[in-house]
């Protein structure tokens, strides 16, 4: 339910997005790093199957939620109103701290001490440092597209942030 509130939230950013020219290439930073992050993230996990903790989850524990967070700052940027932040920051408050806590408790019931052990060596959305043995994973475009369900959610973005932009 909250992640087809996020859907909404950035269609109706969309739609009365009012970009001013100096934030507009802040906004597209945002959005296209969000939905890299959110690519990368989603082709190198096995969803409950195997731990991830390579690639982006060498980083942070959460990739794609800070790839979503990055995103609805980008369509905040475009849509260019007070309100927006207010709406952006209650929506971000309301999902992502209950998100992490359930996610992260569904992972230690999944995997264990091995998932304690990666949890308390790797941050939850900030990376410490962006130097990691761990950085170089492989990719799946199959994991990206298919099982993960991410081209459909990547394409929406791009056409959103197509339209949010061409708004002017």
């Amino acid at each position: 339910m909250r992640q087809f509130g996020g859907f909404l939230l950035i269609l109706f950013f969309t739609w009365t997005s009012s970009p001013e020219e100096f934030w507009i290439p802040f906004a597209i930073v945002a959005v296209v790093l969000g939905s890299i992050i959110r690519a990368w993230a989603a082709g190198t996990v096995f969803k409950n199957e195997i731990l991830a903790t390579t690639g982006p989850y060498s980083l942070i524990r959460h990739p794609l939620y800070l790839g979503n967070i990055l995103i609805f700052v980008g369509f905040t940027l475009l849509n260019n109103e007070p309100w927006a932040w207010l709406v952006t920051v209650g929506f971000l408050w309301f999902y992502y701290p209950p998100a992490v806590t359930y996610e992260d408790g569904k992972l230690e019931d999944i995997f264990g001490q091995p998932w304690r052990d990666w949890r308390d060596k790797t941050p939850i959305l900030i990376p410490a440092s962006f130097k990691s043995s761990s950085l170089k994973s492989a990719w799946s475009f199959g994991l990206f597209a298919g099982r993960n369900g991410e081209l459909l959610i990547f394409l929406f973005t791009m056409v959103c942030l197509v339209l949010a932009v061409g708004v002017r």
